[in-house]
């Protein structure tokens, strides 16, 4: 007994000690019938991007999927004189797709930098010879490959500068014996224009330009090739102070500059004859939204000491009140859905004489990105600022992406920084041709 006691110990013992060469595994002897858990995704109205949180500034273009990418997220890390987004044929992962791309001004270094919308990459594309901060407005042609600059020059007149964004040659690149600097890929061909422009305008095909002039209180407009040849004299007037928007190929929307104290009047100017065409006038403080196909114009005006917003249909002649209130310059017409527009909606409006109070900075607004349709009139939230990026936006300058899966904006308060919003989250710049 003695013997066989010892013997069991003896062998536990060895059992106990012996190391594998392999780790063992508990293997299943069925398949799970339940799928693998996986995190869920951050909920829309949840902080996704924290408001002190800069973009990327690395110059890779790989493709993000959704869970990679921000809902909402800031494109430039200071103000941004003008931008533009357009659709460009590429191929990625050997398939060929539609790619938002996405070129702004940025102020601050005179620069001229390129996002996407299907990746969190800001890519620096060139310099133009400009002082740091001195431009006010870059007014980008549709296809992103020139623009417009204007800025006061030495003299307080306005100077005008087309530029023209060109790929760099290889032979421009420089490299020294202990890294490689890459220069920027492209250059820009700058030609000065006339001083003093007042507005200018590029139309829908991209070739060609309406612009004005004024001289002594009097307002020429013409129209020319988009370097300001074979100009051609369209209309003149003696009033110089103009909105001008060109929502159509044939007709120019001009609305007389607002203010809470003058008389404000829209019309419709046909740039081939020259004919001016009043639609309505006589209200204080006029701002006006033309829609794409010129039929419908969002327009507010003061009422006591905050503004209404109202639709007036061009075919009828009729004004419908507007669901909600909020200024011209803080929506946007979709092209896809003709009643539908995307507005900054005011969660509270601040006593003041507007517009002027809120142009002059004296007040500013904690805005929420909303969808109204005209033909249903349903409303909906899309985004409020609070709640995912931890900050209040007084936004404006509203542009959709050509294929309106995503809603570009400036933030007033800080001088005009680029964000972009996802609309819809099933989509990313990924559509097949």
């Amino acid at each position: 007994m003695i013997i066989l006691i010892l013997g069991a110990f003896a062998a536990a013992y060895y059992f106990l000690n012996q190391k594998g060469d392999a780790p063992i595994t508990n293997t299943p002897t069925t398949t799970p019938t339940t799928p693998r858990q996986t995190l869920p995704r951050p909920n829309p109205t949840q902080p996704t991007n924290p408001g002190n949180q800069t973009p990327s500034t690395a110059t890779s273009t790989t493709s993000l999927t959704p869970d990679n990418i921000p809902r909402v997220r800031k494109l430039s890390e200071g103000p941004v004189a003008g931008y533009i987004s357009y659709l460009e044929k590429v191929i990625e992962e050997k398939r060929q797709i539609n790619k938002t791309y996405i070129r702004f001004f940025v102020k601050r270094t005179s620069g001229i930098s390129q996002a996407t919308a299907s990746s969190t990459a800001i890519e620096k594309l060139a310099n133009v010879d400009i002082p740091a901060n001195r431009v006010g407005e870059a007014i980008w042609n549709q296809n992103g490959k020139s623009f417009f600059m204007r800025y006061p020059d030495s003299d307080e007149s306005i100077q005008t500068l087309y530029a023209e964004l060109l790929p760099r040659s290889q032979a421009g690149r420089t490299s020294t014996t202990t890294n490689s600097i890459s220069i920027l890929p492209f250059e820009t061909k700058n030609t000065f224009l006339p001083k003093n422009i007042s507005f200018l305008v590029p139309t829908k095909a991209g070739t060609s330009v309406v612009y004005g002039v004024s001289n002594n209180n009097n307002l020429s407009v013409y129209s020319a090739k988009t370097d300001l040849t074979q100009r051609r004299l369209a209309w003149s007037y003696p009033i110089s102070e103009w909105q001008v928007q060109n929502p159509s190929a044939s007709d120019l929307f001009l609305t007389t500059k607002p203010s809470v104290d003058i008389f404000g009047y829209h019309y419709t100017l046909n740039v081939g004859t020259g004919v001016l065409t009043r639609l309505f006038g006589d209200i204080n403080g006029l701002t006006t939204l033309v829609s794409p196909k010129g039929d419908k114009t969002l327009l507010s005006a003061p009422v006591g000491s905050s503004f209404d917003t109202s639709v007036y249909t061009k075919t009828t002649g009729q004004f419908e009140r507007f669901p909600i209130s909020t200024l011209t310059e803080k929506c946007v017409w979709s092209t896809k859905e003709k009643s539908a527009l995307f507005c900054a909606i005011a969660k509270t409006i601040p006593q003041g004489n507007y517009p002027d109070d809120w142009y002059q900075g004296n007040v500013s607004f904690s805005d929420e990105i909303w969808k109204i349709d005209l033909e249903s009139g349903s409303t909906k939230i899309y985004f409020t600022p609070e709640k995912e990026v931890g900050q209040r936006l007084d936004i404006v300058n509203l542009s959709l992406t050509p294929e309106e899966n995503e809603l570009l904006f400036q933030n007033k308060t800080d001088g005009g920084t680029l964000w972009i919003l996802r609309l819809n989250e099933g989509l990313l710049n990924n559509s097949l041709l």
